[in-house]
């Protein structure tokens, strides 16, 4: 089932940006209200409202509040945005290739790469390029490739390595620095 509203393809990517949020905070997280083409190079399309490719630098910001701008706002860049529809009656693409120094940034974290793919018929987005996820707790988590599956949010990467992982990422209780006094 593909996601519905004009801003449903780029939905997908919220999963890449949110990864280590846990799932029940992801919901909320998806609620945007507005896409800003913040600029592009070239665009192309026809006047039905279908784009078919934004070239030659490429910035969009999905925003959670229509006004204003947000920690929660998803920032995405690449130099090119290729959209394929299978059928010319649902404005919401069945592909969407971002290519070209790929972006994606969340207050959560942010994802890197120089090809990302989102299949919405799988529901599944492919990035590949060397890309490099950044998200607490972890830096720096580099591969060949990732898949991640955006029914289950089942994320796959390899090979690859991580530079670091915070294994402390529980904040400590106020007690634990002013044990109780045994007297």
């Amino acid at each position: 089932m593909k996601p519905s509203g004009t801003i449903g393809f780029l939905l997908a990517f919220l999963c890449v940006a949110v990864a280590g949020v846990p799932e029940e905070e992801q919901a909320i997280k998806a609620d945007y209200e507005k896409l800003l083409i913040v600029k592009y190079g070239e665009a192309e399309g026809n006047l039905d409202g279908f784009f078919r490719r934004f070239s030659k630098g490429v910035h969009m910001k999905l925003m959670k509040f229509f006004d204003e701008p947000s920690e929660d706002d998803l920032d995405i860049r690449a130099e090119t945005v290729n959209l394929t529809y299978v059928d010319d009656e649902d404005k919401i693409p069945d592909i969407i290739v971002f290519e070209g120094n790929v972006h994606f940034t969340h207050s959560g974290g942010t994802v890197r790469a120089g090809k990302a793919t989102v299949d919405m018929q799988t529901n599944e987005v492919l990035l590949t390029d060397k890309p490099v996820a950044d998200w607490p707790p972890i830096q720096g988590w580099e591969a060949e490739y990732f898949r991640i599956n955006l029914d289950t949010g089942e994320l796959k990467g390899g090979p690859g390595k991580v530079r670091e992982i915070d294994i402390r990422r529980k904040e400590p209780s106020p007690d634990a620095d002013n044990p109780a006094d045994p007297d």
